[in-house]
């Protein structure tokens, strides 16, 4: 993850015309950090691996407008934008298996 993290942080830097350097993509990070994106998968090949990454770094919306085929917009949220879901559906689950373990 810290390999992609940084390619991330020097590719928006570049973008934009910034110098990529330690202290540009770590100001970059705290403010645009790489759990704020959307990440998609891709692609260029027949594989069942994924061998590409899309990072939408405000990609929220661009979930919102148009979801990855075969998903919810549930699905394609960001994890800090849907986390609160995310822990409400652990927990009950882990009710549920806690309430067949002891039937």
């Amino acid at each position: 993850m810290k390999s992609i993290q940084d390619e991330y942080a020097s590719r928006y830097l570049e973008q934009m015309n910034v110098e990529p350097n330690a202290r540009n993509k770590a100001i970059l990070l705290e403010k645009k950090p790489l759990t704020a994106a959307l990440l998609q998968p891709g692609w260029n090949s027949a594989s069942w691996l994924a061998d590409t990454l899309y990072i939408y770094p405000g990609g929220y919306k661009k979930a919102d407008s148009r979801p990855m085929p075969g998903t919810s917009i549930l699905e394609t949220k960001t994890y800090e934008k849907n986390r609160d879901e995310l822990l409400e559906r652990r927990k009950k689950l882990e009710m549920k298996a806690k309430e067949v373990k002891e039937q």
